[in-house]
């Protein structure tokens, strides 16, 4: 089957997630959570993404970004490869860093507010699960 194509658009809300290959640690310390965001700050440089909401787990992420140009695909080709590259020469690993695609969910209707179009696009479990996970160290 063949995989189906990402939607990209001029000023797109997206909520991004993506896991370790294997459910694997993606942050083994905090320093590498502190190298993905500056990874992801070097990315939205580099496509002016604007990043709303973070949550860093240990073995996945959770993006909220706004994308001015239709640009995610090359943007989160550059990011996932980078952090990967730069993770296994930091613990002297090799191999994919990521499992499967990252998953993208295009937020739609009038608010730009997260928590409300995740709402509505995901219903009551995962915005209690975003309320609770932005309390956490690693998220904003």
């Amino acid at each position: 089957m063949a995989r189906s194509i990402r939607l990209e658009f001029e000023g797109a809300f997206y909520h991004v997630m993506a896991r370790g290959n294997r459910r694997a640690a993606i942050f083994v310390d905090d320093q590498d959570r502190r190298f993905f965001l500056k990874c992801l700050a070097e990315a939205c440089e580099k496509t002016g993404w604007v990043v709303h909401a973070w949550v860093l787990m240990g073995n996945h992420y959770h993006l909220f970004i706004q994308t001015p140009e239709a640009n995610l695909v090359e943007g989160m080709k550059w990011l996932q490869n980078t952090v990967t590259r730069r993770f296994n020469v930091r613990h002297r690993e090799w191999g994919r860093l990521f499992g499967d695609r990252y998953k993208a969910v295009v937020i739609e209707g009038d608010s730009p507010h997260y928590y409300e179009a995740l709402w509505e696009t995901r219903g009551q479990g995962a915005v209690h699960f975003i309320f609770v996970l932005r309390d956490q160290v690693w998220s904003d």
